[in-house]
């Protein structure tokens, strides 16, 4: 039996892949059992690293923004979210009027919305509802009424309560109450 280069009798000498009897590696400049690495430039002993996003040398800025998938600006290709959505809600359309005894019943497309709160034409608030229909009551009869809805809904992203724009007016004239009603 013959003495290997490592001294081991019958040993079988550096094992494929090491560069020395110590089981060491070449780094990447050719030094056994060296600690240089390549970075993900591929450069030897660089220090570039991947960013969050996958980006060599990066700022993650590929993949910032806003993550809320309800926000108007969602881009599902965000990882980080960076606090930057922005939300809206839809303004309640083909609202109507019609008058009935000492009352107006409205009535108006449903938008997503957690609430609607209803206004007389100067602004004042005079209902609120979950519903895509109400009634107003205690109207004064044969005076016209003209009213607007909003949409209210708070998002979970930030718990802000949005308002949507006002619907378009719409109006009528409560009638005479005659007799017992029932609201």
């Amino acid at each position: 039996a013959e003495v290997d280069e490592c001294g081991e009798c019958g040993g079988n000498g550096i094992d494929e892949g090491e560069c020395d009897c110590d089981g060491n590696v070449l780094d990447c400049f050719g030094e056994c059992g060296g600690t240089a690495e390549e970075d993900c430039f591929s450069e030897c002993g660089g220090t570039a690293v991947n960013d969050y996003c996958g980006v060599c040398d990066g700022d993650d800025s590929s993949c910032t923004g806003c993550t809320d998938a309800e926000a108007d600006n969602y881009d599902g290709g965000n990882t980080i979210d960076d606090g930057s959505c922005e939300f809206s809600v839809d303004t309640p359309t083909n609202l109507s009027a019609e008058g009935g005894p000492a009352r107006v019943i409205l009535s108006w497309d449903a938008v997503d919305a957690d609430s609607y709160n209803i206004h007389l034409a100067d602004g004042t608030q005079v209902g609120s509802t979950s519903s895509s229909s109400a009634q107003v009551l205690g109207l004064s009869p044969g005076i016209e009424y003209c009213l607007y809805v909003v949409a209210v809904k708070t998002f979970d992203y930030n718990g802000e309560t949005i308002t949507s724009e006002p619907s378009d007016t719409a109006c009528a004239t409560p009638q005479e109450s005659v007799g017992i009603t029932w609201g």
